[in-house]
């Protein structure tokens, strides 16, 4: 479908096979990302990796990210932390729950995928400033990231909704917490070589010839992917397995039956664990529309003329509950890809929670 929002052009993918035409069959033409202010104030003008566009800083960051950040074994290094944080959060529920006290299970999860990510970038924290940044984190994050000004370029001086001040103002804040704890950092230890694996910082501060300002952009794209968009899926899980309990009587008894009370098993194992997770991911994506594409060149999509310039934007709400692919699209039935080959890792564009291609989720 084709908007003219403003002064911008759209393409909006709502169906698996168009999908599959912008992420694999024209993603050498789609995979770049257009300027917004998001980009601009925040992401040092694309020199992140989620709003970069498709460039040669693009690949260089993308392989800095899977093989020295993101990479399993890294992620497995991380287990430990998980579990103590995972087992405090669980701790404090529980003498709420006790106390006869309301908790807010949204803000426990927020918290909880916060302190996560700031401790495997920082290992301790932010230090003194761990308040102070988790609460900067927040009003970056709990930004929607779509401003009517990316779609009206000359409203951006008005700035009409004050949405941009904030922006700016958090932007100005994380970087001034993010300077502090770098200098603290180097001061700690200034020979690159005593640098040590156990934490994102120290990984991209013991790459000397890493730009000071991308490192601070690459943790900052690290917080956003790993908040929100981690945080109000198990949210969605919760809801969906309370709203229907034989689905999660189901979901206890493999858990009794694999792992028991104390075992730790392979993941693997737990095959309705994993169909429930697709099933969450399928209803409810955690980014609805994406981040926009955008395409250099002029092409054709199904048959039409697709000017240079225009944005993307993939529906993957729509996607992923087209009544052509879905039986019973509305229901929530983990068992539908029990026995199902389908996944969602990107090979497949049937459901796309972390999109496919060159933009991959973490790409």
């Amino acid at each position: 479908m084709w908007l003219e929002l403003g002064a911008v052009g759209v393409v909006v993918v709502s169906s698996s096979d168009m999908a599959r035409e912008i992420l694999k069959t024209q993603d050498h033409i789609f995979a770049s990302r257009p300027s917004n202010l998001v980009g601009d104030m925040v992401l040092g003008k694309g020199q992140d990796l989620g709003f970069s566009p498709l460039n040669d800083h693009f690949r260089l960051v993308r392989k800095v990210y899977t093989t020295q950040l993101l990479s399993q074994q890294r992620i497995d290094s991380f287990k430990d932390l998980r579990r103590e944080l995972l087992m405090k959060t669980m701790s404090t529920a529980f003498e709420e729950g006790h106390a006869n006290r309301y908790i807010s299970f949204a803000d426990f999860m927020h918290e909880l995928f916060m302190s996560i990510t700031t401790r495997m970038m920082f290992r301790r924290g932010a230090g003194a400033h761990n308040q102070e940044f988790i609460k900067t984190m927040i009003d970056v994050t709990n930004s929607d990231f779509i401003f009517i000004e990316d779609f009206f370029p000359l409203l951006k001086p008005l700035d009409l909704s004050g949405r941009i001040k904030k922006l700016r103002m958090a932007a100005e804040k994380y970087n001034d917490i993010m300077e502090s704890i770098i200098d603290n950092r180097l001061k700690e230890k200034p020979n690159s070589k005593s640098y040590n694996d156990e934490n994102f910082l120290d990984v991209l501060l013991a790459m000397s010839d890493f730009p000071r300002d991308q490192l601070k952009y690459l943790l900052l794209n690290i917080i956003i992917g790993g908040t929100d968009t981690s945080s109000e899926p198990i949210v969605w899980a919760m809801t969906e397995l309370l709203r229907q309990p034989t689905i999660m009587e189901r979901l206890q008894s493999e858990l009794d039956d694999v792992i028991g009370k104390e075992r730790l098993v392979d993941l693997q194992k737990l095959e309705y664990l994993q169909a429930v997770v697709k099933e969450t991911l399928r209803l409810h994506p955690a980014a609805v529309l994406g981040v926009p594409h955008f395409s250099k060149e002029a092409t054709k999509v199904a048959g039409y003329d697709t000017p240079a310039n225009t944005r993307e934007m993939l529906n993957l709400y729509a996607i992923s509950r087209d009544p052509k692919v879905w039986e019973n699209p509305l229901k929530f039935d983990p068992s539908r890809f029990l026995n199902s080959p389908i996944d969602v890792k990107g090979q497949q564009y049937e459901v796309l929670p972390f999109s496919s291609g060159r933009r991959m989720f973490w790409a």
